[in-house]
Parts: C-alpha cells; sequence; structure tokens
C-alpha cells in the first residue's frame, strides 16, 4: 500500500507514510501522490519479499511471514498474525508451507492487473479504493501500498 494513507482503508495493495511492513520504507518519490507507477510498486515488492525472507533469505516460511509486523492501519496488533495467516495462504499456491519468489509474484502481479482497471500502468486512489472494494482483506496489496 504506497499511496496516501489517510485515504485509503486496508485493503488491497499497500502502504503509506513509512512502508507497510517493519523493514523498507517507501521511496520518497511516491509519498504523498495520488497514483503510483507499477513499477515503483514492483520495486517495493521486492524489497518487502525480502525483508519477509530476512537473512535466511527465500523461500518465505509460514513463521517468517505470519511474524512479520505491520502498521496499525493494516491491521490492528490483535488481528495481525490472523490477517498475515491467511495471506501466506493465498500466496503459498502449492501448499508446501512456503512461498517461494515466484508464488509471490504471480500473486502479486495478479493483484496489481485487477487494481490497474484502466491498465495505464499505475494505480490511482480511485482505482485503489476500488480494488479494496473488490478484493478480500488479505491481499497482498495491503503489505505493498
Amino acid at each position: 500500500m504506497f499511496l496516501v494513507a489517510a485515504t485509503a482503508t486496508p485493503l488491497v495493495a499497500a502502504a503509506a507514510v513509512g512502508g507497510a511492513v517493519a523493514g523498507p520504507e517507501l521511496p520518497p518519490k511516491i509519498i504523498g501522490k495520488t497514483s503510483i507507477n507499477l513499477e515503483d510498486i514492483r520495486d517495493h515488492s521486492d524489497l518487502v519479499f525480502e525483508s519477509a525472507a530476512g537473512s535466511d533469505g527465500p523461500p518465505i516460511t509460514r513463521e517468517e511471514f505470519t511474524s512479520m509486523e505491520l502498521p496499525d492501519y493494516v491491521a490492528p496488533d490483535s488481528s495481525q498474525e490472523k490477517l498475515l495467516g491467511r495471506l501466506f495462504e493465498r500466496l503459498d499456491r502449492n501448499g508446501d508451507g512456503q512461498v517461494t519468489r515466484q508464488e509471490w509474484d504471480t500473486q502479486t502481479e495478479s493483484e496489481l492487473e485487477f487494481a490497474d482497471a484502466n491498465d495505464d500502468g499505475k494505480i490511482t486512489l480511485t482505482e485503489l479504493a476500488n480494488a479494496r472494494k473488490n478484493l478480500d482483506l488479505g491481499g497482498v496489496l495491503n503489505l505493498l501500498l
């Protein structure tokens, strides 16, 4: 979740001032914008994936993933593990208990494609709001925008 947090309630894609997961912060060039280029989201996605993988590197285990810290605007402390558990199951496409880079990228691209309704290579606040309304609360975009 990248865009302005004040106008976007938690769901799809991603971040606000400071990054959704403890770790990589959002690049200054995207903070406060009314839209974000898909390439900038993909770049941030790379940082979030690497941060989640930790020092052991990929793939990401369920334990690593569900122990990530999210800001309160994504999920209050009391519901973070449940939210991350649901998202992990969505990301772990083959059900082997770990998320590979390919699984991460496949889900991220699917959600970005859905969110970029007019296929112009960027997501506006309106597109983000519509995507959040139509995707469930476990979308990977919550971690990115």
